[in-house]
């Protein structure tokens, strides 16, 4: 008597992994081939696919578990920026030790997700203008920890960041040396939470409730979910693993710069309904420059995002160099373009465009 033998048919999403698996391996061979005289077909070439970007893995699953959702989160690469920069200043400059350094580091990227994760879970606002808020605030915070580069030197760090797990393979010199392939603990860490969040995901009553949310929030609160409250935690994972990406990256560069927190997050361009091509900051009227707006296209929300107006205009706001602004220029020492003027109004603007636009 024969099996019956059920065929599984391909899921769009099974048919378009495949076609990524497909295309990364020919061009990988590829690659292989043209390189070769470069070292491109060493086993640790391949490796150093995962070296580099180890930080970005973990990141990438708090991300996946806030966009299941049907969430956002653009404020993780501005975590990941202060997340390095704290770590370098409290090591550094105030001189503690590199355990406390990591446990605060870790702590930065959960108070992001509690917050955030209220303001979108509980008080219903939408997670890009809030996430919008959280990126300036965080590059607002990093910058006026240090605007200049700080490299750690600290001896636990660096011995850290230099271990290396050696493999038993690895490629052959010109002189006849067996040099092995290697990986260091930011790849273990980063493939043990890839691990855990798939099984979260996969095996997990959260997991379960996260796709619930996604496919359908209105079904998910009539099957008796607990909608916010996942919600929220969702966001507080998704900051934790901002944080943990952040020292991850940390390990890897050694050092903390403000350039970070524009490496991993360039929302500027397709913001809104129009390319926000820059957010340099403009003069006011007596000549101080203000706070980033958009050249060029006048969107609907351009009297929240281009406030710098005459007097008297309808949509102006108050505080053009004086009211809120002057607080704000106050604030900030009376230097002009300070981060944390820019920071803070950011973050009050994102939080008025509920106000404006309920809808």
């Amino acid at each position: 008597m024969k099996a019956n033998v059920q065929k599984k048919k391909i899921t769009g999403n099974g048919f378009l992994l495949l076609i990524t698996i497909a295309l990364f391996v020919v061009m990988y061979v590829a690659g292989m081939i043209v390189f070769a005289d470069k070292g491109f077909a060493k086993p640790q070439m391949f490796l150093n696919l995962f070296v580099s970007n180890a930080g970005l893995l973990v990141i990438a699953c708090g991300l996946t578990i806030v966009m299941i959702t049907g969430g956002i989160d653009i404020s993780v690469g501005s975590v990941t920026a202060l997340v390095c920069m704290v770590l370098a200043d409290l090591m550094e400059n105030k001189g503690v030790n590199a355990y406390a350094a990591v446990l605060v580091a870790l702590l930065i990227g959960v108070a992001f997700g509690i917050v955030q994760g209220f303001l979108v879970a509980y008080l219903d606002i939408q997670p890009f203008i809030v996430t919008l808020a959280g990126m300036f605030f965080g590059r607002g915070l990093t910058a006026i920890i240090s605007t200049d580069m700080i490299s750690i030197k600290n001896e636990l760090f660096l011995k850290w960041a230099n271990y290396r797990f050696y493999m038993p393979f690895g490629s052959t010199s010109k002189k006849g040396k067996f040099i092995p392939a290697y990986i260091p603990p930011t790849v273990v860490i980063a493939l043990i939470v890839v691990i855990l969040i798939a099984v979260l995901l996969k095996y997990r009553k959260f997991g379960r409730k996260l796709y619930a949310i996604g496919g359908s929030r209105q079904s998910a609160l009539m099957m008796g979910l607990n909608v916010k409250k996942t919600i929220f935690n969702a966001y507080v994972l998704d900051g934790f693993l901002a944080g943990l990406g952040g020292f991850l990256f940390c390990l890897n560069s050694c050092a903390g710069f403000v350039e970070q927190a524009m490496l991993h997050c360039r929302p500027e361009r397709g913001l809104l309904s129009g390319e926000m091509h820059s957010l340099r900051p403009l003069p006011c009227a007596d000549g101080r420059e203000g706070v980033p707006r958009r050249p060029g296209a006048e969107p609907s929300l351009s009297h929240i995002l281009r406030p710098h107006r005459r007097r008297g205009h309808p949509h102006h706001l108050p505080g053009e160099c004086g009211g809120v602004q002057g607080l704000f220029h106050t604030f900030s020492g009376g230097r002009a373009g300070h981060p944390a003027s820019v920071a803070i109004q950011w973050a009050v603007r994102g939080l008025a465009v509920r106000l404006h636009c309920p809808g």
